[in-house]
Parts: C-alpha cells; structure tokens; sequence
C-alpha cells in the first residue's frame, strides 16, 4: 500500500513539472520579491512651456525636446561610482498574490527642449528685464536661442512611482529553469527635477526639486532564470503635469509645462521566493533521536 502511495506522490511531482503555456494557476511568482537596474530612452511629445516671474510671463507653443542618454563607455557604465549619470531605471518590489504585484523605484529620465527652433510666443517681457528681448509679444514667430532660452531637465526628469501589475505567464520549462511572462502595470506618484533653464539672462542650474505628477502605463516581456535571475524589457507610456518647476530656487519665478512621454527601457534583476520550499538547499535535516536501549 505504502509502495501504491508513494508511485501516485512521484507520478504528481512528475505531472507538476511538465513545460507549460499559458498557465494563468502557475505559482511561480508567489511570495516572491525583486530588485531591477537598467537603461532607458525617452520620447515627448510637444508642448505649451509658460514662464512666469517679475517683469515676464509668457508662453512658448508647440515646444519640441529630447532625452541626453550618455554615450556607452566601461567608465560611464560599470564605474559604481558613474551609475547614476545615464538615464537609469532602479525598481524593487514584491509579489502579494501569485500574478499581481506592488513596487516602487525610480525612473530617471532626462528632458532637453531642442534648440535654435523656431516657435510661437505670447506675453510680456519688460525692459527691466531684458531691454533686448522686451516687448509684448501675440503668437510671434520667435528663435529659441542659447541668449533667450535654455531649458533642461538633465539631472534630471526623476519619475518616482508606485506601480500596481499583473503578470501574465507565457511559458514555463521543466521545473521551472526558464520562465516567461509579459507584464501590465500602472502607476503614479510624482516628479521631482533638477532644471538647468536660462530666460532672458535669468536663471540658473536648480536644485532638486518636487516639481509634479504623473501616470504611466507599463507592458513588456520578463524572462526569469534559474529561479534567481531576470531581464525585462518594457514600454512605459504616461502623462506628466509639472506645474511647479522653479527658475531660481525661489516661489515668485516659475515654469509650468505639460507632456505625454514614451520610455523604452532594459533591466536585468534579481528575484527570490520567500520560502524555503523553493530552495531544498536550505531545508535542515530532521534530527532523528534513537530512544535509549534499556
């Protein structure tokens, strides 16, 4: 009888780990936490930029701009101390049931208005301000020059959020050595920036500053690897309101400018399962104690 149990047991771990598609009751996710770094590209949409300070407050539209990814080199990328300097992506998170997911991290983005273009403007600048640059302006063609504007977030476009999502599983192999999803989240929370801006002689390189919000959507593949290791490449689509970003570190001068964005990015990961079952490493052998001989 022992011997019939014992082929049923065998014959049901077997069955368990059989390659599967689709398997939407896999539990490998489950009670399992994680930890991201990697790389990302930005796209903007264009946008109305307003300045606004004493003795100026005016609109620039249909604003374009660009992301400064930094170019590859084994200093820029592998030197700890210069990991912060690219556009990163650095995200923790855990699993609180088998396919759903809460994280929080950091995506840090970086937002260049191009230069030398040419846009429309309306408002006033005073002669206090800029005798050169004075006038009132009613959507005028003006050229967006280094002596007029500069306008940056390199240090960056911070987005910082709490992201809820669901992991859909794709395919799985024997015991799990390779596992493959495609996940779908959505988040929000706020943007903090570091703004570089130059109007009309006033301004400065900022500090860091909580300058809005935003909300973002995510979807892309995960790859996991021998249970420990993984890579994910993702699109994150959202929308950003920034309408506190300072111009000199101070309350009277400011910018506000609105924005979809597009971000591609690739991590690699770690990712362990809180439970010791998933390790058989781990597991301490029963002491069996003998009872005395009398």
């Amino acid at each position: 009888m022992s011997t019939l149990a014992g082929f049923a047991q065998d014959s049901l771990s077997v069955k368990k780990k059989k390659e599967g598609w689709f398997d939407l009751h896999d539990k490998f996710y489950q009670k399992r936490i994680y930890v991201y770094w990697g790389y990302n590209r930005d796209y903007f949409s264009h946008s109305d930029i307003h300045f606004h300070g004493p003795g100026y407050d005016f609109t620039i539209y249909d604003v374009s701009a660009h992301d400064r990814q930094s170019k590859f080199s084994f200093n820029t990328y592998l030197n700890p101390e210069n990991l912060p300097i690219p556009q990163y992506n650095f995200r923790g998170g855990f699993y609180i049931k088998h396919n759903i997911h809460i994280s929080f991290g950091i995506d840090h983005m970086k937002y260049v208005m191009d230069q030398n273009q040419t846009v429309k403007m309306s408002g006033i600048i005073d002669s206090s301000v800029s005798p050169r640059f004075a006038g009132a302006y009613v959507n005028k063609d003006v050229v967006l020059t280094n002596d007029f504007i500069r306008f940056e977030h390199t240090n960056g476009l911070n987005l910082v959020t709490l992201d809820v999502a669901w992991m859909l599983p794709i395919y799985h192999t024997k015991q799990d050595w390779i596992h493959i999803g495609w996940n779908f989240g959505i988040g929000g929370l706020f943007v903090i920036t570091k703004t570089e801006v130059h109007v009309v002689g006033i301004g400065l390189d900022n500090k860091f500053h909580l300058s809005g919000v935003s909300i973002p959507l995510t979807t892309g593949p995960r790859i996991d690897i021998w249970k420990c290791f993984f890579f994910s490449a993702e699109l994150k689509a959202g929308y950003m309101h920034l309408p506190w970003v300072p111009v000199r570190n101070t309350k009277v001068d400011g910018i506000d400018h609105n924005f979809t964005f597009l971000e591609y990015y690739i991590v690699g990961g770690l990712s362990f399962r809180i439970d010791k079952s998933e390790y058989p490493f781990l597991k301490r052998k029963k002491r069996v104690v003998t009872p005395p001989s009398n």
